[in-house]
């Protein structure tokens, strides 16, 4: 693909997600970097654009079952879909099994519906008991995976690219994977806002209130890490090590 053949699929890319709803004026998701932008476009490559959220959560229901092997499961989704992966990133999904239920994540968010609907149905695979209420822990499952499928999948995306292009997109990644858990504990105070748990409703509610609550596509999700600042743990805190001097004043003789 020569250069203009890539600027031209990269402002296609940005206008499919401002039709989304996912692009809010004047924001982050603007000013996106060719790295992102770049992603965007193997991301659609794989063909999940092709169905809805619904066809691909019934997919997904199916094979995430305990009586099926992660490999099995994994092999019956990816046929019944008829998704283009590459043999590395099939390898890493098979690599460990909590990547088939990241993976299922990945391809809710980046197949054809609203973000309501996306956030609706990873929702519930979150929320198993449909209590319309999670707590902590269950919403820090929630928010970590969507943040970590929006770049743990990108060196094997991009695995039959030029080994150049291949170099620069890997030490994007690594900056992404540096920054993702400080946009996790970023993302879960926003949608917590002070309480311990939240109801669903309140979730769809927080979603709206961009460009933060603007997280169920990987494009935005890397937008929002690549404008996380991150403090180096030695320059966290400088006083941290100083010694404590006792300030009381002197009695006067």
């Amino acid at each position: 693909m020569n250069s203009s053949d890539y600027m031209s699929k990269s402002l296609q890319i940005h206008t499919i997600y401002t039709k989304m709803g996912c692009r809010c004026s004047r924001t982050i998701y603007d000013r996106p970097s060719d790295d992102n932008r770049q992603l965007s476009y193997f991301e659609r490559n794989l063909g999940l654009s092709a169905w809805s959220v619904s066809q691909v959560e019934a997919v997904l229901r199916r094979v995430l079952n305990p009586s099926i092997k992660p490999s099995d499961a994994f092999t019956r989704f990816i046929n019944t879909l008829n998704l283009k992966l590459t043999e590395t990133m099939e390898s890493k999904i098979l690599s460990a099994d909590e990547n088939l239920f990241n993976f299922g994540a990945l391809a809710i968010m980046l197949a054809e519906g609203s973000h309501q609907e996306k956030a609706e149905t990873i929702w519930y695979l979150i929320d198993t008991n449909l209590q319309d209420s999670i707590n902590t822990q269950d919403l820090n499952k929630l928010i970590s995976t969507l943040v970590t499928v929006s770049y743990i999948f990108i060196p094997d995306l991009i695995a039959t690219a030029s080994k150049e292009k291949e170099a620069k997109i890997s030490s994007y990644n690594q900056i992404l994977k540096e920054k993702s858990s400080h946009l996790t504990d970023k993302l879960v105070k926003f949608f917590l806002d002070g309480e311990s748990t939240i109801t669903k409703s309140k979730f769809l509610t927080k979603l709206s209130e961009g460009p933060t609550g603007l997280i169920f596509t990987p494009f935005n999700l890397r937008c929002q890490m690549e404008h996380t600042q991150v403090i180096p743990k030695k320059y966290a805190n400088q006083f941290a090590n100083l010694k404590r001097v006792n300030l009381t004043a002197k009695k006067l003789s």
